[in-house]
């Protein structure tokens, strides 16, 4: 009986281990082939403020770590990155951030995917 329970907990703990190796442990993707693991490994290997994880059609999804202000601080590396490319911030209204461009407008979305990193939704022709 012994060597059942002994076991069992020998399971328990490497299956643990495991999904937290593999970041199974952390929340759901809006984005297709791609997993926290590799998410986070692309994040950790850049210097940059809004690391850039997938494209999908007609958007592009992009990372970044929030800082002690918080989405305030996301808000300001989006508007940063698409000052680069002429746009203009407008307003905000909820979490979508609006921008125009010679009469054209943009809307960017973020999501917190975790406590620490949020998610950030930017259409791709914004480098147009």
């Amino acid at each position: 009986m012994k060597k059942i329970v002994l076991g069992f907990v020998a399971c328990i703990v490497v299956a643990t281990l495991y999904m937290f190796l593999n970041k199974w442990h952390y929340p759901a993707l809006p984005i297709n082939d791609i997993t926290a693991k590799e998410v986070l490994q692309k994040i950790d290997a850049s210097d940059e403020k809004m690391v850039q994880l997938a494209t999908e059609g007609d958007i592009i999804w992009y990372i970044t770590k929030l800082d002690d202000n918080r989405m305030l601080g996301v808000n300001e590396n989006i508007q940063q990155m698409l000052h680069l490319y002429g746009w203009a911030f407008k307003q905000q209204e909820g979490s979508g951030l609006f921008f125009e461009k010679d009469d054209e407008r943009l809307i960017v979305t973020t999501k917190m995917w975790t406590e620490r990193y949020a998610l950030v939704k930017v259409p791709a022709h914004y480098r147009e």
